[in-house]
């Protein structure tokens, strides 16, 4: 798709993200959904949202997909990038990275100068490329993403944006979930969602950030084991064995 159209988009939305250090990662993305050769780019930080559609005859190449990128990241990245340049949009599972591996000398015993590979890690990412230039941003799944505006909600503005765009800037004051905006309560659900986990006598670990599903109202965790990972919400945390957690001394 045209890079300048994008890159205003990217400019004005990423206003309307979440900061880099809030509390729920999923306000940080931007979600970008591609459909029968329609795109629509949303953010929200769950006090205004931001809405923009562009029409199929800017889409030429670009594939359907449903993804939530980080908005800041992305916003930046497309300043970089060549604007007389199509930019096209692809929905990977395939991360790359590169895996160092050092070799030992038999003789010496000593390791050798590290030996990079790269290799294709297994996560959700935005695929970018343009002209010779490709990247990948590790995203999130869209189920997670605030719900959409009412399409009946009048309570919007207009934004008039380059390129004859327009967005519109919904407010969501009276909508906010104050339990998802309490830090004490994500510090709370934290701590009761253990590090490791006993899944079918395996072990699985937790990862870092913990979600908000905000269609059942509770926090959850990805917990991740050798060839798999599992989505756990906090209501069935209990379920499962705790490893490593200490336990209480009895009172005697």
């Amino acid at each position: 798709m045209n890079t300048k159209l994008l890159t205003e988009i990217m400019n004005h939305a990423s206003k309307y993200s979440g900061k880099l250090n809030s509390t729920l990662p999923i306000l940080k993305c931007a979600k970008i959904e591609i459909c029968f050769g329609n795109l629509t780019i949303e953010t929200t930080n769950l006090e205004k949202y931001f809405i923009v559609n562009i029409s199929e005859d800017e889409l030429e190449g670009d594939t359907d997909l449903e993804i939530c990128t980080p908005a800041k990241i992305l916003s930046d990245l497309l300043k970089r990038l060549d604007q007389n340049e199509p930019t096209y949009l692809e929905e990977t599972n395939s991360y790359p990275t590169m895996k160092v591996e050092y070799i030992l000398d038999p003789k010496t015993g000593l390791r050798n100068k590290p030996k990079d590979t790269r290799i294709m890690e297994n996560a959700k990412c935005l695929h970018i490329s343009n002209g010779n230039a490709d990247f990948y941003i590790k995203s999130l799944d869209p189920t997670e993403y605030p719900q959409r505006p009412d399409p009946t909600n009048q309570n919007y503005e207009t934004l008039h944006l380059k390129h004859n765009l327009t967005a519109r800037l919904y407010t969501q004051e009276s909508e906010i979930d104050p339990y998802i905006s309490d830090r004490q309560e994500k510090s709370k659900a934290n701590k009761l969602m253990p590090k490791y986990i006993l899944i079918d006598n395996k072990v699985y670990n937790r990862d870092k950030d913990i979600g908000y599903d905000y269609t059942e109202r509770e926090y959850y965790a990805y917990y991740y084991g050798i060839n798999d990972e599992k989505r756990i919400p906090l209501s069935e945390i209990g379920l499962y064995d705790k490893i490593g957690e200490k336990q209480p001394k009895e009172k005697k």
